[in-house]
């Protein structure tokens, strides 16, 4: 035990240190189980009923552990805790392996007992186990044939009542033993255990048929946070953490109120020219898609019959369903907004002795209980692993996941699909989904793939240039990089290099240094001597120096990525005609493939050269030719979720209601939906917003964040053009004296550095001052 003891104190003074009153979470984001996003209907002879509940299941322990980090509180969460025989022998001192019939046949490395989340406060513990609906599944234990539909529906409905009540009895047992563990440790310390339903009503509370004692120590939906839920245009407020700066308070200090952030949203949507009906309509599309890719709807729809269904769906209020909905009507109450804080309030804070009066002794005897806990923990087999604790480890691990495609947990899933042998060893991708594989065996000469980043574009279309190449030695291929001046995505090199294909690069090009005659002889100047041949375009070009240095280059097969750039500069009708009657004109005998993400660029674009694309697409281009990617897999899920939101919104901005069906179609052609393609979720975004421009402020913030994340990787701190040069000299002063080296910490203008990747991005933005006056009326 002295061991454990010892690391677990090694950990405790590594990691829970600190004096902010906010929950230490480990790990430092949702532990990666069931990541696969299943597709809705099985295909024939395959079934992911239990999959899709296993992932359900997952996502609702995510659910419970995004609740306790927004806690206003400083105590250490441990999520999926599991302790073996051996360890359970440890912490009880009074037992004897010998003749002891529960050691009967147990093997020391036996898992003897688990919680979901074990919570760590000074002078008690609370244990919290994590149900979910979508489990309740029944096997058919009547043949139906044989009874009327009354007589089944009655007895399906009593098979699901008791495993409605074996869920909650099961997990009564799992708390019990866990608070048997902590009382081995430490018999005198508090322990409360609960069991939480995050997608089951109170309303429906009697379907369980319990004491009322037993009621009390379940967690209900309404008892989490439920703002996500009922608002739509909310949602994305569960997942970040909004923090508001007051002049003169510590970096940190307070976190902004829910209500004001959904003030930021509201303010938004206005300046958008949507109202909160079209994006709750929106959002809610947005969700319903969400539920048919994960198969949620679906497996509930199989397990539970319509009268316990309803203990876990949504309720309409009566202001969702008015058709007169004002502004007020969607402001919620603070409770409303954070339901899970009151819960804590009301059911640990007021029932535990203020922390601040535990005796001395008391604490010192908590502190074996805390080491010991945190050790059993970090260690696996009797491997202990500090490291585990570690948000660098935890950043290190999810990057290279997303970076490599490991976005499946055990590989049968018909949506995703083992690399191509030239993709997963050149590119260093593991898997495709299967809309990328269809892509990258695409026989038409020529695609357009329109999809958001992060989508996989890149990597098709550098597996696909490796594939030509070895296909055929003597073939020259051009790509058109569309890139800042400080873009740092390696994949193109890294995949040349390791397909062992030579590439010339001519970078830096514009219009301004480069006709298309003179870029003509560059590019014939290096074909004999290199595969690939790289245009690196940082600076001004238009659509006409681009089609007129295409019709030079007919000799050549012509990748183009990030096309989307040359909207900045032009966007008429006939530009857009002239391009793509040259791109059709070129596949009639070579490999095109273009790569195009509008929604990327949408700040410089008019409104008129979003239609001009669509319709000019629409006409030059077959539905073959014309393709879409529409999941995310380069950013963790929870990243995903609000780019989804986001880029939901800016569709909306465009959808009147006067738009035609053709239009519409057109529009979605170039704006694709986006979908998570993971549930890969990482460490929470955090947003701080200064309610005044403190120079000195902005520096001690930007220093608290580095101090969490600066330790073995590249970040990047990207800025807007409405950053003054004060603030911009004192970060660059602050970066110069941190790093060790240059390269550690990268600060950049976001003009700069499109379509770049980072393991971890710092953003400084200016805010309009309408929308910091409505976010802070009411400090």
């Amino acid at each position: 035990m002295e061991k454990y003891l010892k690391n677990g104190q090694e950990i405790f003074e590594a990691f829970c240190l600190s004096t902010e009153k906010i929950p230490v979470m480990f790990p430092r984001a949702p532990e990666q189980t069931y990541i696969d996003v299943y597709p809705n209907d099985d295909q024939t002879g395959a079934n992911f009923k239990d999959d899709r509940q296993r992932q359900s299941n997952y996502e609702a322990e995510v659910r419970v552990y995004r609740d306790l980090e927004k806690l206003d509180e400083h105590f250490i969460v441990l999520h999926n805790f599991e302790y073996t025989h051996h360890q359970y022998r440890l912490c009880d001192q009074n037992h004897v392996r010998k003749g002891c019939p529960n050691c009967k046949g147990k093997n020391a490395g036996n898992k003897e007992g688990e919680c979901d989340f074990l919570i760590l406060c000074r002078n008690y513990a609370v244990i919290i186990e994590v149900k979910d609906m979508a489990s309740l599944g029944v096997k058919d234990a009547v043949n139906e044939s044989a009874l009327n539909q009354v007589e089944v529906c009655e007895i399906n409905r009593v098979q699901q009542l008791q495993a409605l009540n074996g869920t909650f009895h099961k997990s009564l047992d799992q708390r019990k033993r866990m608070e048997e563990l902590i009382h081995c440790i430490d018999e005198n310390m508090t322990v409360l255990h609960f069991t939480a339903y995050p997608n089951f009503s109170r309303h429906f509370q009697n379907e369980f048929q319990l004491a009322d004692a037993k009621i009390s120590s379940i967690i209900f939906k309404e008892d989490l946070i439920k703002l996500a839920e009922e608002k739509s245009v909310n949602y994305i407020t569960d997942l970040l953490e909004v923090k508001t700066e007051n002049q003169h308070s510590p970096p940190n200090s307070r976190s902004v109120s829910q209500r004001e952030w959904y003030n930021i949203e509201q303010t938004n949507c206005n300046q958008q020219g949507t109202s909160l009906e079209d994006t709750e309509e929106e959002e809610t599309e947005s969700d319903a898609n969400k539920e048919e890719m994960t198969g949620e709807e679906t497996t509930e729809k199989e397990t539970v019959d319509e009268g316990l269904q309803d203990g876990f769906e949504e309720e309409t209020s009566e202001e969702e369903s008015s058709d007169e909905e004002t502004t007020e009507d969607f402001l919620l109450t603070d409770k409303e907004i954070n339901s899970f804080s009151v819960w804590w309030k009301n059911n640990i804070k007021s029932i535990i002795l203020d922390e601040n009066d535990a005796q001395e002794e008391l604490l010192n005897k908590h502190k074996k209980a805390r080491n010991m806990l945190l050790a059993i923990w970090c260690t696996d087999k009797d491997k202990f692993d500090k490291e585990k604790c570690s948000l660098d480890q935890c950043i290190v691990t999810i990057s290279e996941k997303l970076r490599s495609g490991k976005f499946t947990f055990k590989g049968k899933n018909p949506s995703v699909i083992s690399a191509p042998a030239v993709i997963k060893e050149c590119v260093g991708v593991s898997n495709l989904t299967s809309q990328q594989t269809s892509l990258f065996n695409s026989s038409e000469n020529l695609l357009w793939i329109n999809g958001p980043a992060g989508a996989g574009k890149t990597v098709i279309l550098c597996g696909k240039i490796i594939q030509i190449v070895q296909a055929n030695g003597t073939v020259v291929v051009l790509l058109f990089r569309f890139c800042g001046q400080d873009n740092t995505n390696s994949l193109y090199h890294e995949g040349f290099n390791n397909a062992d294909i030579k590439y010339l690069e001519i970078k830096n090009v514009s219009a301004d240094t480069h006709t298309p005659a003179n870029l003509h002889v560059q590019i014939s100047d290096g074909k004999s001597k290199f595969h690939v041949i790289i245009v690196q375009i940082t600076g001004y070009v238009n659509l006409t120096w681009f089609t007129n240095t295409l019709r030079l280059l007919q000799d050549y097969h012509v990748f183009v990525d990030d096309i989307q750039v040359l909207m900045e500069y032009d966007g008429r009708l006939e530009q857009y005609n002239d391009l793509f009657d040259t791109l059709l004109n070129l596949s009639r005998s070579k490999t095109v493939r273009i790569a195009c993400d509008i929604a990327q660029y949408w700040f410089v674009t008019e409104d008129a050269d979003i239609f001009n694309l669509a319709s000019s697409l629409a006409k030059h281009f077959s539905s073959g030719q014309l393709k879409t990617l529409s999941k995310n897999l380069r950013n963790t899920c929870d990243l995903s979720n609000i780019l989804t939101i986001l880029r939901s919104q800016f569709v909306g901005y465009y959808t009147s209601p006067g738009l035609s069906s053709h239009s519409l179609d057109a529009l979605l052609m170039v704006l694709p939906e986006q979908r998570p393609g993971h549930f890969i979720h990482g460490p929470k975004t955090v947003v701080h917003i200064m309610k005044t421009h403190d120079e000195s402020l902005i520096v001690n913030i930007l220093n608290d964040e580095l101090d969490k994340l600066c330790k073995s990787f590249d970040i990047c701190i990207v800025h807007d053009s409405l950053i003054d040069d004060d603030v911009l000299n004192l970060v660059s002063q602050t970066l110069e004296k941190r790093c060790v080296t240059k390269d550690k910490i990268t600060l950049l203008d976001s003009m700069n550095c499109y379509s770049a990747e980072w393991p971890i991005v710092i953003v400084l933005h200016e805010m309009t001052q309408s929308i910091v006056d409505i976010s802070t009326k009411d400090n």
